[in-house]
């Protein structure tokens, strides 16, 4: 956005309390200067609290000053700022009940229109759960998506450090401000993520690591992305938090199952119990991905037609496909192709929009 305007987001943030306010400004107008000049009754009508609405009327003094400053330190971290009218804006996250009004992205905000899957668990996380992540990120990454997590100790180091190691997009949501880092000892992972992806939170400048804002950065981790995977969860645990926001966001939950024994692995079976996907390989979670990748088509801008260059197997599949839907079996005999490889291969199909999938069946798209 240009200058003028993302000032008038950090000093329309200055003067709200949250991200809910915001929210509830955005019925007023989109334009923020529109907002910030409309009479205290129709910020009062909307359910701003009082002490906004007072300080609305004096906005172009302090507000507007310090979102100044706001707007010259962000420039000095490289950081963008993102309203959810944006282009760049995630597609997926702006369709949930409370999206972020304001993004502060470190990085490329343009890696955030790609399709991301969630990875995350236990910060005390085993060696197994750790090898487990790394195998699995980096066959989702071959497959041609981008992982996502919350920067943390444990498995979402994992997963990161394994999209990073594959070449593949991943994107750090933090539960901070865009100048605070949590873990401290994350500093260089971050750094190498802001050059290969991108930092990501909806906390103004200052904001620092306070336990109710983990919580509130998770719904944007299951927002951004087509499903989440569980792979080490205790039974109270903010991975368990991810994985019902999530469910309420319409989002596809997988978990791996884990021992009895396993104190970090109970919150992973709870979800299976609980209807969850099992996840063993990859290939689980491509399967059940499939109508959420065409979800995903559907909010993004039509691009202009271009040659889109094709594998051999990719050609040898569309090659395949005619007016009737074929099974997944069927392709498997047609194509001489293993069930594993040829999933990997449809999905990257249906994420170029040459391939969709009806009840578990393709045709082309």
């Amino acid at each position: 956005m240009d200058l003028k305007r993302e000032r008038l987001w950090l000093a329309l943030q200055t003067i709200t309390s949250g991200n809910r306010e915001l929210l509830k400004l955005l019925r007023i107008s989109s334009d923020p200067e529109e907002i910030l000049d409309a009479p205290a009754p129709r910020w009062q009508a909307v359910g701003v609290g009082s002490r906004a609405v007072e300080t609305r009327a004096g906005w172009r003094g302090r507000p507007w000053s310090e979102a100044g400053r706001q707007q010259e330190q962000l420039r000095r971290m490289e950081a963008l700022t993102l309203a959810v009218d944006s282009a760049d804006y995630p597609p997926l996250l702006r369709e949930i009940a409370d999206p972020p009004a304001l993004l502060f992205v470190r990085g490329d905000p343009g890696c955030l229109r790609q399709a991301y899957m969630a990875v995350v668990g236990s910060r005390n996380s085993s060696l197994a759960g750790r090898r487990a992540t790394a195998e699995i990120c980096g066959e989702l990454v071959a497959a041609g998506l981008g992982i996502c997590s919350g920067l943390a100790l444990g498995i979402d180091a994992a997963a990161h450090q394994a999209t990073l190691a594959a070449d593949g997009l991943t994107v750090a949501v933090m539960a901070t401000g865009p100048d605070q880092l949590y873990p401290a000892r994350h500093r260089g992972l971050a750094a190498e993520i802001c050059r290969r992806g991108a930092l990501l939170t909806e906390f103004p400048l200052g904001s620092p690591p306070i336990r109710e804002r983990f919580p509130q950065r998770n719904r944007i981790i299951s927002g951004l992305s087509l499903g989440v995977l569980v792979v080490e969860a205790a039974q109270r645990s903010g991975s368990l938090i991810t994985a019902r926001l999530a469910l309420e966001q319409n989002r596809e939950v997988f978990a791996l199952p884990h021992s009895i024994y396993h104190f970090q692995g109970r919150g992973c079976n709870a979800l299976l119990k609980d209807g969850a996907h099992l996840v063993q390989t990859s290939a689980d979670i491509l399967q059940q991905l499939d109508s959420m990748a065409g979800a995903l088509r559907e909010l993004q801008p039509r691009p202009q037609p271009q040659e889109v260059e094709l594998s051999a197997v990719q050609k040898r599949i569309l090659q395949s496909l005619g007016d009737a839907p074929l099974g997944l079996d069927e392709l498997v005999a047609v194509c001489a192709v293993a069930a594993e490889d040829l999933l990997t291969q449809l999905t990257e199909l249906q994420l170029q929009g040459l391939v969709e999938n009806r009840d578990g069946r393709y045709c082309r798209g």
